[in-house]
């Protein structure tokens, strides 16, 4: 089959997604990933030191001229608004929307904190939510549901300009979380066949097969995680019960494994243990206009 053919694109996402245990776990199991997600919303923005990567993917917007001050954007899966927050910073019309009530609570009260104009969120899963006007910008940063050809289209729906998406672009060098999954799960993570550049070939040869002609940014940056033991610690027995990894044993796993990235006082200079790691991340920022 040609790949300039929309079907060779959609066989080949179909079969990778079936292939894929992260995938499968969310297609069988979303409530377990909802209860994730709600259950660490209220740090996990403070997890991952996300404000460099979100100004660069904001400032990408604003030097290509996507939107401008007045703009209507919508943040499909927004989560705790790590681009909700500076696209509102920079005078824009922002909605939200996610299906996890606790992560919206985060988004209102960090907008709040920062003195911003109301950022107008919708809790609603991405299917059913149906939207009262048509946005200049509608974008999605490492959002599952819409990294599949019915995911993009719903983007393009909802958009009468702009969409854009952030994928992964080259393997991910996470060693603290690579050795958790290796621990908890006993298996290597970067098996799974969403890691590395997958989706940026997918996304970008599904658009270019179907006449768009997307344009992609690439960022890379490292990050140095440093937070206390306590925290790391609840986010990572949350993260291991989405896969049913929910018992002392698991947490005794995961403790060990934490306590090898531990220093004490940390970054912060005070009397409790910090789990320090670093990590570099690639990310491709995918952008094209609706036709």
């Amino acid at each position: 089959m040609n790949i300039t053919d929309l079907r060779f694109w959609e066989k080949a996402w179909n079969e990778a997604r079936e292939a894929s245990f992260l995938m499968s776990t969310q297609k069988a199991d979303p409530k377990r990933w909802f209860e994730f997600y709600n259950e660490i919303s209220d740090i996990y923005q403070s997890l991952w030191d996300s404000r460099n990567f979100a100004d660069t993917v904001v400032k990408i917007f604003l030097s290509q001229g996507l939107i401008r001050p007045g703009d209507k954007v919508l943040d499909a899966g927004c989560g705790p608004g790590t681009l909700a927050i500076p696209l509102a910073a920079q005078g824009m019309q922002v909605t939200g929307l996610d299906y996890s009530p606790g992560m919206l609570e985060t988004l209102r009260k960090e907008a709040e904190a920062l003195g911003l104009k109301p950022v107008r969120t919708v809790c609603e899963s991405f299917e059913a939510f149906r939207p009262d006007t048509l946005y200049d910008l509608v974008c999605a940063a490492f959002f599952p549901p819409s990294l599949e050809p019915e995911g993009l289209k719903r983007l393009e729906s909802w958009s009468q300009g702009w969409c854009a998406v952030m994928v992964g672009a080259g393997e991910k060098e996470r060693p603290l979380h690579n050795a958790l999954w290796r621990a908890v799960m006993n298996t290597e993570m970067n098996k799974e066949p969403y890691s590395g550049k997958f989706h940026l070939i997918c996304v970008t040869g599904w658009l270019m097969a179907g006449g768009r002609m997307p344009c992609i940014n690439y960022i890379s940056q490292r990050y140095k995680i440093s937070r206390p033991f306590e925290e790391m610690l609840r986010f990572y027995k949350a993260y291991f019960a989405i896969f049913g990894h929910r018992d002392k044993e698991t947490e005794k796993v995961i403790s060990d494994i934490l306590e090898r990235y531990t220093v004490a006082g940390g970054r912060e200079q005070d009397a409790k243990n910090y789990v320090e790691s670093e990590e570099d991340i690639h990310t491709a920022v995918i952008v094209w206009r609706t036709i």
